[in-house]
């Protein structure tokens, strides 16, 4: 044992020296064996950086220097490119292996660009040329919910007019932009509250919609237009005529859609507006993406003083407050592609105070609205929007010795799904609409020296539902004229029920039916159709497209209309009755575009012009007779509008300067159903875009305005308004200093200044407007 262990003891610094030069030797080989791999790994980004090229740039107007979004930028020969985004910047990633490739820039309203690799790396600042038709094949980035509506419905006179062509210019609100149009007219009250009518209508028959939410009111279907602010407005879309399908009936004359912004060329933006009759205009607005994540707000206050021509220590003010935020939420690609949650709120204030006549008047108008677009269990062009609105009116008059307290208080909840499917040459669109207002109506007269009649206050209740398929057929045909032929058609049902909840009478607390003002309720259901065709032609060069549409449309009373009286002195062929409105309407018209890319001086030019007729029956006639507190009603059996609308432009100089003109015409048969209604209406623009400078000339001409208003003894007296014309100017530069963008706009309204005194308040008067905005 003692000479076992002697020998193990023996072993042991062998073994110890072995382990040491294990430990000596093995780092060495690892080192020999594994560096390589190290140093690659650590060396991988600079050799990969090396071997690619990130080039940053933006893309811009090469006319109004504003930035372009989605514009497509692809590498000649390669999949490689990118697009812009919301301010026009992009970012491109290319391997140095290509050398000096060619980078495309192309957009659907561009001109296309070529520019090589080197050059876009010494000048990231890139400059696109506007078209005049529409670029072919050009995909656009564009989402579901971005595409315009009014596509989806009949063909029809339409007009889009995108934020370029009013953010930079002084006009006060969406009336004042509105007014421009050969086809509209503007009605303005003492108070400041303007409505809109079309073609020769009534301002009932034009339906007003905020991102397809319907805004008539329904106690007389109106929208005091002078509640929207052009700010943060991405288009508006004017649709002309009775065709419309889609957005529901009662719109005889046309619709105005305002389609808010969503994204934003900036992350905070103040503006100030300084004008005639201390009017002083400011806001405040913020965006900021985080990730799919998409937040906005934005507040502006303002007013005006105007002093009374017949009363110099009197006057006229207006207080006004708007405010929207918005919450954007786009859901992940890979679960769910171009499928986007949105919230929208909304919130209008108008304050008017008449010291000369002891008047004042609060309007305010809110809207929550949530919208979900994006495919639904395998159904793509699925849409879904809820709103809740609320609009409240009070006003408060002076009588003599009494006064007039008048409150309407109208709350509106909307539904709205629509679902659109494309198979082969066969396009279809279909809709459902809900509507339910709770609407509160009061009219209390104290010490006023007049017959106590009348319904002093009530609660009404409406209920709609509409349903409405659109189809389009399309085929298209090769080596003719004609490449597109398209047939369309739509049919409507609606079914609406008018309940009064709750009356009381002047006079009288009797609540029975047979009192004025008093009705019982009210069921209505209709079904009309429309059908349409379209041909389009297209060349490089050359646009042409006509179309013919005809069909029927409804408008059901309003519940003003309802609780009005039936007039007694008027003839057998206007005998009063509550049946709804019908509207036969038919309409032919057509466009021309044609590019002249070629030409130095003229670029293009654009034509259009249509005809429609328009036959009502059983239209609408409401009147005021003198001491009397009452409003009565009676119906024409038949009436008749017609008309011809022409427009053309001139674009000169690659589009810096276009030449625009309109004319409308209209023969209206009866002018007590569509009292004070411009039969003529001219325009002529000039606009100028260069290097950031915007300029606008606009001219008008609007014909005589004739009314036959009811005399107590029941007979029509024929009154008429002359004829006016004048001219606006408008004038705006956009520059930058480092990371601030700055706006500067001049503006003057009715330069000719041929003022008009009514009601004591100088109108069409020269008024003076100067607007000052930056943002980051």
């Amino acid at each position: 044992m003692a000479k076992d262990k002697r020998v193990e003891n023996d072993a042991q610094p062998a073994v110890n020296y072995l382990g040491l030069m294990w430990r000596t030797v093995m780092p060495l080989r690892f080192l020999r064996t594994q560096m390589p791999v190290a140093a690659a790994v650590l060396l991988f980004p600079g050799l990969l950086a090396a071997q690619y090229l990130t080039m940053r740039g933006k893309v811009r107007d090469r006319n109004t220097y504003q930035p372009i979004p989605g514009v497509n930028i692809l590498v000649q020969g390669t999949s490689l490119g990118t697009t812009t985004n919301r301010l026009g910047e992009f970012s491109l990633t290319v391997p140095n292996a290509l050398g000096n490739r060619q980078i495309i820039f192309q957009h659907i309203g561009y001109e296309r660009l070529v520019i090589p690799l080197d050059s876009l790396r010494r000048y990231p600042l890139v400059e696109l040329q506007p078209r005049v038709i529409s670029l072919p094949g050009v995909a656009v980035e564009a989402t579901q919910q971005e595409r315009p509506k009014i596509l989806a419905d009949l063909p029809q006179p339409a007009e889009i007019l995108p934020a370029r062509n009013f953010e930079l210019r002084g006009y006060t609100d969406a009336a004042d932009l509105l007014r421009n149009d050969p086809s509209i007219q503007v009605e303005e009250e003492l108070s400041g509250k303007k409505t809109l009518a079309m073609r020769g209508g009534n301002s009932d028959d034009v339906a007003i919609l905020f991102n397809g939410v319907k805004l008539n009111n329904a106690f007389d279907n109106n929208f005091d237009l002078s509640l929207i602010d052009l700010e943060d407005i991405a288009r508006l879309e004017i649709v002309r005529g009775s065709n419309s399908s889609l957005y529901g009936a009662e719109a005889f004359s046309g619709l105005i859609n305002i389609v808010p912004k969503f994204e934003h060329d900036y992350t905070l933006r103040f503006r100030q507006q300084l004008g005639t009759y201390q009017t002083g205009n400011y806001s405040l607005r913020f965006y900021r993406p985080f990730g799919r994540l998409h937040v906005s707000y934005g507040f502006k206050l303002g007013g005006l003083r105007r002093e009374f021509a017949d009363a110099p220590k009197t006057a006229l003010e207006n207080r006004g407050h708007h405010q929207m935020a918005q919450l954007g939420w786009q859901l992940p690609q890979r679960q769910a592609p171009d499928r986007e949650l949105r919230l929208l709120f909304l919130e209008n204030g108008e304050n008017y105070n008449n010291s000369r006549d002891a008047e004042t008047l609060d309007r305010k108008h809110r809207l929550a609205l949530a919208q979900f677009f994006g495919p639904v269990f395998r159904l793509n062009g699925f849409n879904l929007s809820l709103s809740h609105q609320e609009l409240q009116e009070d006003q408060r008059i002076r009588l003599g010795n009494g006064q007039l307290l008048r409150n309407v208080q109208d709350r509106n909840l909307q539904l709205r799904a629509e679902q659109e499917f494309r198979w082969k040459k066969l396009y279809l669109h279909w809709a459902y609409q809900y509507a339910l207002s709770k609407l509160k109506f009061t009219d209390r007269r104290g010490k006023i020296l007049q017959t106590p009649s009348g319904l002093e206050s009530a609660r009404f209740q409406r209920e709609q539902h509409g349903l409405v398929g659109i189809f389009k057929l399309k085929d298209r045909f090769e080596h003719t004229p004609l490449q597109q032929i398209e047939l369309d058609g739509s049919i409507r049902a609606d079914w609406l029920h008018d309940a009064q909840l709750e009356r009381e009478f002047r006079g009288s607390r009797a609540k029975g039916n047979g009192l004025q003002g008093a009705f019982k309720d009210h069921t209505w259901h209709r079904v009309t159709t429309k059908f349409g065709i379209q041909l389009t032609g297209y060349r490089p060069d050359l646009v042409y497209r006509s179309y013919a549409s005809f069909g029927s449309n409804v408008k059901f009373p309003t519940l003003f209309q309802q609780i009005s009286s039936p007039a007694v002195l008027t003839s057998a062929a206007a005998r009063p009755n509550l049946n709804p409105e019908q509207n036969h309407s038919l309409e032919i018209g057509g466009e021309v575009i044609r590019e002249l890319p070629q030409h130095s001086r003229i670029y293009g030019w654009q034509v259009s012009g249509n005809f429609f007729q328009n036959y009502y029956d059983n239209k609408f006639r409401q009147f005021t007779a003198p001491g009397i507190p009452v409003v009565f009603y009676d119906n024409v059996l038949t009436a008749r509008i017609a008309g011809l609308e022409f427009g053309g432009k001139l674009f000169l100089f690659r589009k810096k300067i276009t030449l625009a003109a309109g004319a409308a015409r209209y023969f209206i048969s009866e002018k007590a159903a569509f009292p004070f209604k411009a039969e003529n209406k001219r325009t002529l623009d000039l606009f100028i875009d260069h290097a950031g400078f915007s300029f606008q000339l606009h001219a008008f001409w609007e014909g005589e305005e004739t009314g036959w208003l009811r005399q107590i003894s029941g007979e029509f007296a024929q009154v008429v308004l002359p004829s006016f014309s004048n001219l606006d100017v408008h004038l705006s530069k956009t520059f930058s200093v480092k990371k601030v963008k700055f706006f500067l706009s001049a503006s003057g309204r009715n330069l000719l200044n041929r003022a008009t005194v009514l009601q004591g308040l100088s109108i069409r008067d020269r008024r003076l407007y100067l607007t000052l905005a930056a943002q980051i």
